[in-house]
């Protein structure tokens, strides 16, 4: 063993050096043994750096969840009404741009994405689920290596491998491709409802207000698309939104005056580099919805199809016609980005983990599963559900 005064001054030097990366290394991770109310064990580590703080703890469910909180705009619940929400299989969820750019999307692209919707950071509370481990560090890799502040004042990502029931189990990680069976897509809705209704039962706070789901792999959001939906979501229930619904509402008759419900769930057209309509789910009407075929004969050859008058209608074929300040009714929504009022959600509005409409005492129903469940549930409610009218519409990556 070499004494301190048989070191050299660059030995010195070294040494402190040594010291120092020690000494950070034990600040920024912290770790400590706790007990939850069963007694199960978790392990918290936390870390910093200039920006940003962050704390992890291992669920009892094998499920891991870490907590970043901004340091330069530290959150402040009279502030935070915005929970937006996103889930994502892995690191491959936010996409390819083959056709455009030539390179895949990530966490600090969606990140950017937010930045631009210029809201006050704290705002904005961001929950983010994965079931890889790969993706989870690699989105804290990414949050520590910011240069600047975060575009929210908090952020929840939680690892979960899978669900704690086993019901109905899907592999999530498994492509859900056109040529997959219609039983493997409709098991696979089924368990990303369960998914998406987990994050929000943890992420949701009392003091948020409103809840933006926004798909990973949408990789252009209109300037200004989360000011607007948080307008519209503060219109008061009493307000009569009639005359702002421009298309999908049945007509009034003599004696029958039809009036629009209050503004709960909002989404928007989106599209890819060959489809106008990329998200299919969200429709106006009750009727048979066409395939992708029959819908560009309608919209772009003006054909007629027997029986069509009865059809469920595309957004596409409600937009016509409509501004940016309109309205649109609709029956069924996409979640690729989806509004929805909190308050819903605190009173009872799920994604439905099976199909809602038509179920029985003895029999399940035979539509609305996750997403094309949530207007029929939030109907009933007497909550609305809508599309920005005009020019309003996302981007989605093409692979």
């Amino acid at each position: 063993m070499v004494s301190p005064g048989k070191l050299t001054r660059p030995a010195w030097s070294a040494l402190l050096v040594l010291c120092f990366f020690g000494v950070l290394l034990i600040v920024q991770a912290p770790v400590s043994v706790n007990y939850d109310e069963n007694g199960d064990i978790s392990i918290s580590k936390s870390g910093r750096n200039r920006l940003v703080s962050y704390q992890t703890i291992q669920l009892p469910n094998a499920s891991v969840r870490r907590v970043f909180t901004s340091k330069v705009d530290p959150p402040n619940p009279s502030e935070q009404q915005i929970l937006l929400l996103t889930l994502t299989n892995d690191l491959s969820s936010w996409g390819r741009m083959e056709v455009y750019y030539h390179r895949n999307w990530t966490f600090t692209d969606y990140i950017a994405r937010i930045r631009k919707q210029n809201l006050p950071p704290g705002q904005i509370s961001l929950g983010l689920l994965t079931t890889s481990e790969e993706a989870f560090d690699e989105y804290t890799s990414d949050i520590m290596a910011l240069k600047e502040p975060m575009p929210w004042t908090s952020a929840e990502i939680i690892y979960i491998p899978e669900l704690p029931l086993p019901a109905d189990h899907v592999d999530v990680n498994a492509d859900d491709k056109p040529d997959k069976t219609l039983k493997h897509q409709w098991h696979h809705r089924r368990y990303l409802a369960r998914l998406r209704n987990y994050l929000t039962s943890i992420t949701l706070k009392s003091y948020h207000r409103h809840i933006v789901w926004l798909d990973p792999d949408v990789w252009q959001i209109p300037e200004g698309l989360f000011n607007r939906f948080v307008k519209i979501g503060n219109i008061f229930p009493d307000t009569d939104i009639t005359p702002m619904v421009r298309a999908g509402l049945p007509a009034s008759t003599p004696g029958k005056e039809i009036k629009a419900l209050p503004p709960g769930l909002i989404t928007l057209r989106s599209e890819n580099f060959d489809n106008d309509d990329y998200d299919r789910n969200s429709w106006n009407g009750y009727g048979k919805r066409p395939s992708s075929w029959e819908l560009n004969q309608i919209l772009k050859k003006d054909r007629k199809f027997p029986g069509m008058e009865n059809w469920a209608k595309s957004i596409l074929q409600l937009l016509g016609g409509t501004t940016n300040q309109d309205l649109v009714k609709l029956d069924s929504v996409g979640a690729s980005a989806l509004y929805i009022r909190a308050e819903l959600v605190r009173e009872g509005l799920i994604f439905p983990p099976y199909p809602a409409v038509g179920t029985e005492w003895d029999k399940s129903g035979k539509d609305g599963v996750e997403t094309e469940g949530l207007c029929y549930v939030a109907q009933r409610m007497g909550w609305g559900c809508y599309a920005l009218g005009g020019r309003w519409h996302t981007k989605h990556s093409d692979s």
